[in-house]
């Protein structure tokens, strides 16, 4: 996902967004803390990305029936640092 390739590709295809924003409800705390970091990374490469980011979770959200988790204190963290960012573009 870091080579300009692969984050095209996953620019291209709103499903990995989708997934990656599932697994930040995983019960393991190393997927979740794995996925949320690539959708740091996702949001900061190009401005255009953030609007994609809340497509992806609408869509997600919309399935799941829900629109609020509950995370530790950690999961929270990049939650914050990840809407930040989507928020700054």
């Amino acid at each position: 996902m870091l080579f300009v390739d692969g984050m095209n590709g996953v620019i291209d295809h709103n499903e990995t967004v989708q997934w990656l924003y599932t697994l930040s409800g995983s019960l393991s705390r190393l997927v979740v803390k794995t996925a949320l970091k690539l959708l740091i990374v996702f949001v900061e490469y190009i401005e255009l990305n953030s609007p994609l980011l809340i497509q992806a979770v609408n869509t997600v959200d919309g399935k799941r029936g829900t629109h609020q988790h509950t995370h530790t204190h950690t999961v929270m963290l990049y939650y914050t640092t990840l809407l930040n960012g989507t928020l700054l573009d």
